[in-house]
C-alpha cells in the first residue's frame, strides 16, 4: 500500500515544486485537495466498509459518517447465524411515517428496515440484536505524513490530476487578482489566464481514466450473501 508522504512527491514531481522550504503548494494545501479528490471519487468507486453494533429494543440508529450507500442489512441470531434483513417498501400514497406504525410485520423474527430520515437507519418495530450493516462508505480520509492510500492502485492516477487541477486553481485565483489591474491591452492577450486552461485539462485526464474503469455497480448487492 502506498503512503501518502510517496504519494504527495509524486506530485510534488510533477509540479516542479521540489524547494520545500519555500512551496508553491505547502503540505496542507496537497492534503486538502487529495482529501477533496477522494471525497468526489467515491461517487465514481466507494470503498466497501461494514458498520456492526448491538441493540436492545431500538427503532432508530446514525449511519456512519462515512456512509455513502447502503448494502446489505444483518442480524446474528443466537447460533451465530446472520441473516439478511428485509427492506420496507412504501406502496402508493404511503409515507415511511404511516409505515413505522404499522405492525404487518410483528409477526416476522425480525422487523424490516427503512433508510429514512436522512443519516438515519429506522426499523418498524423495536430491534433487538446483533446489527450489521454492509455499506458503501467514502475512502479514508488522509490525516498525517503516516497515513496510507486505501484506494485501488488504478484510482491513483485520477487523484494526480485532481490534485494537479486544484494547484492549478489555485495559482489561477492568484494570477486573477493581479489582473484586475491590467489595461485593455494587456487583457486582449490570446490567454488571459492559461492556468485556468491547464486546469481544464487536468480535469479531462480525471474524468478520462474514470470513464477508462467501469463505475461500480451498487445494486444486486443481494449477490454479498
Amino acid at each position: 500500500m502506498l503512503s501518502w508522504t510517496d504519494f504527495r512527491a509524486r506530485s510534488v514531481r510533477m509540479l516542479a515544486d521540489s524547494d520545500r522550504e519555500k512551496p508553491t503548494w505547502d503540505d496542507d494545501d496537497l492534503r486538502d485537495y487529495v482529501n477533496e479528490a477522494l471525497e468526489d471519487v467515491a461517487w465514481h468507486t466507494a470503498q466497501l466498509k461494514t458498520y456492526s453494533l448491538s441493540l436492545k429494543a431500538v427503532t432508530q440508529i446514525d449511519l456512519p459518517e462515512d456512509f455513502l450507500a447502503l448494502g446489505p442489512v444483518w442480524v446474528t441470531d443466537m447460533l451465530n447465524n446472520k441473516i439478511l434483513m428485509e427492506q420496507a417498501r412504501l406502496v402508493k400514497g404511503q409515507t415511511y411515517a404511516v409505515l413505522a406504525q404499522s405492525s404487518q410485520t410483528m409477526m416476522m423474527l425480525y422487523p424490516r428496515y427503512y433508510q429514512w430520515p436522512d443519516g438515519k437507519l429506522s426499523f418498524v418495530s423495536p430491534l433487538t440484536a446483533t446489527l450489521s450493516l454492509d455499506y458503501y462508505g467514502y475512502w479514508d480520509e488522509v490525516v498525517d505524513d503516516d497515513s496510507q492510500m486505501t484506494v485501488p492502485r488504478w484510482m491513483l492516477e485520477a487523484l494526480k490530476w485532481v490534485i494537479l487541477e486544484k494547484c492549478m486553481h489555485k495559482q489561477a485565483i492568484g494570477a486573477a487578482m493581479l489582473r484586475q489591474y491590467n489595461t485593455k491591452q494587456d487583457s486582449g492577450s490570446p490567454e488571459d489566464n492559461p492556468l485556468l486552461k491547464q486546469a481544464a485539462d487536468f480535469h479531462r485526464k480525471y474524468e478520462q481514466v474514470l470513464a477508462s474503469h467501469p463505475t461500480q455497480d451498487r445494486s444486486g448487492w443481494e449477490g454479498w450473501v
